[in-house]
Order: structure tokens, then sequence, then C-alpha cells
């Protein structure tokens, strides 16, 4: 009982202490406690802009670093004649850049999944599935949203547009280490969410653990999420479901 009595004193007096500048205000002493308080206050607004600046000046270091180690997964990926081609798209390879956000993105190509109605090849209605990429880009304040994206298809659309697995502080706290991680991630995601995927157990733990951190931030960052989405969806509709590839190609000669 004396223990919850010292707590609740000492909770108190941080109180006390808190609310004083507002006490002292109404006790008369208005102009000497509301200069110190603009003080104080300014040079938060001055310190937290000069950490945002930075963060935002370290983008372009980040941009080129990332791109150099997803050209080099894309080029290998060509070697090992993989299941589809990736592709790698910036900001700086844009020439609409001045319309977009900072962003970086490795994303796969598209690629045939049969006839829509599975019955008659004389339909000549091609299904093309694509979309799966892992995104990268930098919000206002300089952190950096990871934002995942499924395949899907005119016959296959999953429930989840997307997931916001993780938000980095500043670009240069992303290593080279930690962007092979999210390519593995972006592997496991795409194989759970293609037609012809083969998850094995470590992917859907994988897939589990991205559910799991997605969900976490929409609940307590909704409004920060709906907006770094939106940013998100006008670089991706602009540029995977407008790419040019031999599925779309022969998709148009079919029909």
């Amino acid at each position: 009982m004396k223990i919850g009595r010292t707590t609740c004193q000492f909770t108190g007096y941080l109180m006390l202490a808190h609310y004083l500048p507002v006490i002292s205000v109404l006790d008369g002493n208005f102009k000497m406690n509301i200069v110190s308080f603009l003080k104080k206050e300014s040079s938060k607004w001055f310190e937290g802009l000069s950490q945002v600046n930075e963060r935002r000046k370290q983008w372009q270091a980040f941009e080129n670093r990332a791109v150099s180690v997803f050209e080099a997964i894309s080029s290998e990926a060509r070697e090992q004649k993989l299941f589809e081609n990736l592709y790698v798209d910036s900001r700086s390879k844009r020439l609409d850049s001045a319309e977009l956000p900072p962003f970086v993105t490795l994303f796969w190509g598209k690629h045939f999944a049969g006839f829509i109605d599975f019955t008659s090849e004389n339909s000549g209605k091609l299904v093309v599935e694509g979309g799966c990429a892992l995104h990268l880009s930098q919000s206002l304040s300089g952190q950096v949203a990871c934002i995942f994206y499924p395949f899907s298809s005119q016959i296959h659309t999953p429930s989840n547009r997307y997931f916001l697995f993780k938000t980095y502080r500043c670009p240069s706290s992303i290593n080279d280490g930690e962007l092979h991680k999210l390519v593995k991630l972006m592997f496991s995601y795409a194989h759970i969410s293609s037609f012809a995927g083969k998850p094995v157990l470590l992917d859907h733990i994988r897939m589990i653990w991205l559910k799991i951190r997605s969900r976490l931030r929409h609940i307590w960052h909704s409004d920060w999420v709906d907006f770094m989405f939106e940013r998100a969806k006008k670089v991706i509709e602009s540029k995977i479901e407008g790419l040019a590839n031999v599925a779309d190609e022969s998709s148009n000669n079919a029909t």
C-alpha cells in the first residue's frame, strides 16, 4: 500500500512539472513563460525539419544501392532461367519522375495462366498473370515503407491488395542483407499468390509473419498506411500493369 502511495505521489509530481508552465501563465507570469515555451517549441521544430532533410538526402544513395542489388538478382534470374523474368524500376529511371515519390521496385513480369474458361482453346481469351512486386517508397517524413504486392489476373484477385511489411526510420538503415531478406519474402509471397507457385512450409511461415506485421501497422497507423499505399499505387499502376512484355503481345495476337 505504501509503495502504491509513493508511486501515485511521484506520478503527481511529474504531471505538475508538465503543466507548470500553464499554471504559471494562469498566475500572471504570462510573458516570461510563453517566451520560454516558444523557444523550446522552435528548437523542436527545427530539429525535426533537420532530421527529415537528412533522411531525404539519404534516399538517392540508397536507391542507387538497392537498384544495384536488385539488378544483380534480376540478371542472375535470367541466367538461371527462372519461371518469369524479374524487372527493376526506380524514380531515377522514369521520365515522369517529377510526378512520382522516391521509390525502387523489384517486380515480376507477366505470363500466361491459361484460357479463361479452361475448357476450350478456341475461346481465344488468354488469362495473363502479373503484378507481384517488392516496393520501397519514401514518405514525406523521410521514412521508407516496404510494401508487397501479390500476383493477380483477370480471374484471380487476392482479397489483400497489398501488405505493408515494415517501416524503416531512414534509408541508410536498410543494408544489403536486409534487401536480400525482403527478396526472399517476395519470393514466398509469389509462390503463395501465383497459380503456378509451389510454396513450402517456410514460405507459409514467412507469409504468416508478413500478415501479422502488416495487420499491426494497419491498426496503429491506418491513415499513414493508406497514404503510402496511394503513393505506391500511382507507381505500380503506371509501370507494372502497363508492362509491354511477351505475354501481352501474344495475348493480343491470340484475340
